[in-house]
């Protein structure tokens, strides 16, 4: 079980803020492309379950990946900004990842992989579909006895920055987390959603559409918009019977905010 801290950046103001503040800390850079994968019956996503390939570069050397993880995450749960997941990763060569991204069958043929064996055997996939993905800059920082990684993740239709932190003791770390945050002013609120389920919807989460739209000022209104967007996706989550179903109720729900705040009149929170 992966139980993660997840917090979210309003913006890359804040990011670039941590990351200044982090930077004694500093030990390393990670650049990441990410190339997500599902049953060519969807028997992955209808199952909550997310088959991945990772691509992994240094900056210092950053003309080809170093290495490449296959990683498969099933039962996904985020809540206050807690995440749990189980997650199996196995090392694969880098040259056959890309292979696999031009021709999934070939994903399924390697024959020395646990992870491959649970995606045919538990969830009956015997053909694949490359969905693509996103990028990602991940610093990575030593600090307080923690491992914070920060985030830079691009879409094809914008950016997003998290704060991670792989815990045995999630409450704990997490206040530990906040008080940091708070403490140098930067703003924060909790993830809802992962990057896949993000890059999934085609559009950013729905914190980020509030404020393009709607006037709030000061750390109140931005605390008032929290509040709303928290409530809002959790009457979603809660009503989503499975992890598409989700993913497709969110992504109509933005659209109508968007549709709604292009009106003046809608200019106010409900």
């Amino acid at each position: 079980m992966e139980v993660e801290v997840k917090v979210r950046l309003p913006d890359s103001t804040s990011h670039q803020k941590l990351s200044t503040l982090l930077s004694p800390f500093h030990t390393k850079t990670l650049l990441q492309e990410n190339v997500f994968f599902d049953g060519s019956d969807s028997q992955l996503s209808s199952n909550l379950a997310v088959l991945r390939l990772r691509f992994i570069t240094t900056t210092a050397t950053a003309t080809a990946p170093n290495h490449c993880v296959l990683s498969l995450k099933a039962q996904p749960v985020i809540s206050q900004g807690i995440s749990r997941a189980q997650e199996l990763e196995e090392p694969m060569d880098p040259t056959l990842g890309r292979a696999c991204i031009a021709e999934p069958w070939r994903l399924l043929s390697v024959t020395d992989s646990a992870i491959v064996e649970r995606v045919k055997q538990e969830f009956g996939v015997s053909g694949l579909v490359c969905l693509g993905g996103f990028r990602n800059v991940r610093s990575v920082y030593d600090w307080q006895g923690l491992k914070i990684e920060v985030d830079e993740t691009n879409f094809d239709f914008g950016t997003c920055y998290e704060v991670e932190c792989e815990t045995g003791d999630p409450e704990r770390d997490k206040k530990v987390i906040e008080r940091f945050l708070e403490d140098n002013g930067i703003g924060f609120e909790y993830s809802q959603v992962s990057k896949f389920a993000v890059f999934w919807s085609g559009k950013l989460p729905l914190m980020e559409t509030l404020k393009r739209h709607l006037p709030v000022s000061g750390q109140e209104g931005l605390h008032e918009l929290r509040k709303f967007a928290i409530r809002f996706e959790e009457k979603i989550y809660t009503a989503a019977t499975s992890q598409s179903d989700y993913l497709r109720k969110i992504s109509l729900k933005m659209l109508t905010v968007e549709t709604k705040c292009q009106n003046p009149r809608g200019n106010a929170l409900p």
